[in-house]
């Protein structure tokens, strides 16, 4: 069963072209930028979740990137 989302992919493209558009702005090579990326997700976990979630959000976080790169 797919997973359902609350965006809508437009509205998910709108906002990563900004943040890519950022990134691109400030020349961050690869590294910058996933080093920014993760800074930012920590942020977001840390700001906007209690606590006891934060583990198994970023799990889940991270369960998922690795899902999106595999071949």
């Amino acid at each position: 069963m797919p997973i359902q989302s609350r965006y809508s992919n437009t509205q998910i493209e709108h906002v990563m072209r900004d943040v890519i558009d950022v990134l691109n702005q400030h020349q961050c090579d690869k590294q910058l930028s996933l080093m920014v990326l993760g800074n930012t997700v920590t942020e977001v976990l840390t700001q906007q979740f209690d606590p006891q979630q934060r583990t198994a959000v970023a799990q889940q976080f991270a369960d998922v990137m690795l899902k999106s790169v595999k071949s």
